[in-house]
């Protein structure tokens, strides 16, 4: 648009003074036509007004001359009184003229106007110029002539200025709509490319090819948005491996800005919180998270299940600026229960010990201070002080047991369940009789093999017969044994005194006793039936225990049988150890 107004202003200015400069050369040329003749006209009529005008000789003169000029003449005495005309005018003799122009004739100067004649529709130039006679104005000669061969010529000039204005104009359009659209073209094309890039598609490609600065600017961009995409690329491939890290971190991770609101949190955290990513990290804030306004090291969330994490904080540093918090909470729920179980074993270990060393102290104190005791009496107490000794050996041994087992040591190999069962049944038939309790086997005679260590599997069950021998007064011990699902399951059930169901969860913790008194007066250390648990799992099977009190208990053990590939896998375990 400015383009086009700078346009149309050079060319009325040039139009403008071209018309100007082509009229004042068409004005000049008719003026300096119409002095020639009329200073012509006055020479010649110089002697006809000496001493007097000479009406008949200025109007043979004037007759001549216009046939020759082909003008309207008119000549004038010293009082503006036409004195003859040219042909066509002879109306005007004898009456006076009064023009500026002959005004200033009659004065002695020549002078000249030009005006509009109504009568003829068109302008004249009118021009006077004074005959002397004895060095006086004796008269003048007054002609005007036509302009309209000159208003004709502009008019045509103009015409043509603007008909070639308006195809100038025209042509400048078109070339400069296309010259427009050669340059908005790439433009536009570099103008959607930024958007999107702005938008992160750094993908599309401007294709201009010159050699301009638009075709370097293409390039360039081009290049740019290559350098951009690399760039974006890495930057999402670091975002994802960190977003991945964050998101699969076994720690909880939270991050909170200066005003307290949620910044990050990734999955583990919201998984112990109970809380959606989304929502927290619309709207959460610190105080969403109660537990940690505390700032304790430890941190203990849903007790019922005993989640407990280890809180650690750090500054969330940008530019050296703080700029909020770092929250890293990490699960020691295990770390504390191994700890919690460490300290009660060496609290039930130092308990388990002290009681029979405190006894075994008392009857060597008694002994000593009373060397003379009766026979019979220091007899008894040798009988408490070994049996207070056997029960520590046990107990070191039982531990031993649970420490090997721990470390996954066994001598594995084909184990025959029935042969097992029939060595345990044998071991404790002299037990249960001196009791008054019945016996019932139902075992096949060949159960599937297993893979096992066979003086663990012959342990396991040991425990678990002793432990339904100990605890039943009166009635029967049954000891059965079937193979289903792959599995072999013996199960011993009794008629004893049961177990409290409150008790079901806590049986196969080390040194923990149903009925303490009992358990200690039947030698037990407490360790039975975790050993014996420890045995089953190491094995691939597990102890399940139903039972109600008063009424017995029933234990199944179900033990996974040797497979064919189990087989195979012994032998080469076996040949490399030969």
């Amino acid at each position: 648009m400015t383009y086009t107004l700078l346009l149309i202003f050079a060319l009325e200015l040039f139009g403008v003074y071209a018309l100007s400069s082509l009229e004042n050369y068409l004005m000049e040329d008719v003026k300096a036509s119409l002095h020639n003749q009329v200073d012509l006209l006055s020479n010649l009529a110089e002697r006809y007004f000496s001493p007097h005008p000479d009406d008949e000789g200025l109007k043979q003169l004037i007759d001549e001359f216009s046939t020759v000029v082909g003008r309207d003449l008119y000549l004038m005495d010293r009082q503006g009184v036409v004195v003859a005309a040219s042909p066509g005018q002879e109306q005007s003799v004898g009456r006076r003229i009064v023009q500026q122009e002959i005004v200033t004739a009659l004065q002695g100067n020549a002078g000249d106007s030009v005006r509009y004649d109504p009568d003829l529709g068109q302008r004249l130039y009118c021009y006077a110029e004074p005959v002397y006679s004895s060095g006086n104005v004796a008269g003048l000669v007054y002609a005007s002539s036509s302009l309209d061969l000159v208003d004709t010529t502009m008019r045509q000039m103009r015409r043509i200025l603007f008909a070639g204005t308006a195809l100038t104009l025209l042509l400048s359009a078109v070339l400069g709509l296309s010259l427009s659209t050669t340059i908005t073209r790439p433009l536009k094309k570099i103008t959607r490319q930024a958007e999107s890039m702005k938008d992160g598609d750094f993908s599309q490609n401007i294709d201009i090819h010159s050699a301009d600065e638009i075709g370097r600017l293409a390039e360039t961009f081009n290049d740019l948005a290559q350098q951009l995409q690399r760039s974006w690329a890495e930057v999402i491939q670091e975002k994802d491996k960190v977003e991945g890290i964050l998101t699969n971190l076994s720690d909880g991770l939270l991050v909170f800005d200066h005003s307290g609101e949620v910044m990050h949190i990734n999955s583990t955290a919201c998984s112990w919180f109970g809380v959606n990513k989304e929502e927290i990290l619309a709207q959460g804030t610190v105080e969403d998270f109660p537990q940690l306004e505390s700032e304790q090291s430890i941190i203990y969330l849903e007790e019922e299940l005993g989640l407990v994490l280890r809180q650690k904080r750090l500054p969330f540093l940008q530019e050296g600026k703080k700029q909020g918090t770092i929250v890293v909470l990490s699960d020691v729920t295990e770390q504390q229960r191994l700890n919690n179980m460490r300290q009660e074993f060496v609290a039930n270990v130092s308990h388990e010990l002290r009681t029979p060393l405190t006894s075994m102290k008392t009857y060597l104190e008694a002994l000593q201070d009373h060397p003379e005791e009766d026979e019979r009496v220091r007899q008894r107490f040798l009988t408490v002080l070994s049996a207070e000794t056997d029960r520590m050996v046990r107990m070191v041994e039982d531990l031993l047991i649970l420490s090997k087992n721990e470390k996954g040591q066994g001598n594995f190999g084909l184990v025959s369940m029935t042969e097992v069962i029939d060595d345990v049944v044998k071991g404790v038939e002299v037990q249960i009789s001196n009791k008054g309790l019945n016996l019932e086997l139902e075992v096949p005679d060949q159960l599937p093999p297993i893979i096992g260590d066979r003086d663990q599997i012959h342990r396991l069950l040991v425990n678990i017969v002793n432990n339904a021998i100990s605890y039943t007064v009166e009635g029967e011990i049954s000891i059965s044994a079937i193979s289903l699902h792959n599995y072999v399951e013996v199960t011993v059930k009794d008629t004893g005194i049961g177990i409290p169901s409150r008790d079901l969860t806590r049986i196969f913790e080390r040194f923990y006793r149903v009925d303490k008194a009992r358990s200690r007066k039947a030698g037990g250390t407490g360790l039975g039936l975790s050993i014996a648990k420890q045995i089953a799992e190491a094995h691939g099977g597990s102890i399940n225990i139903s039972s109600q009190e008063g009424k017995g208990t029933e234990v199944s053990i179900p033990l996974p049988m040797a497979s064919q590939e189990g087989y195979f896998d012994l032998a080469k375990g076996v040949e490399k150890d030969d």
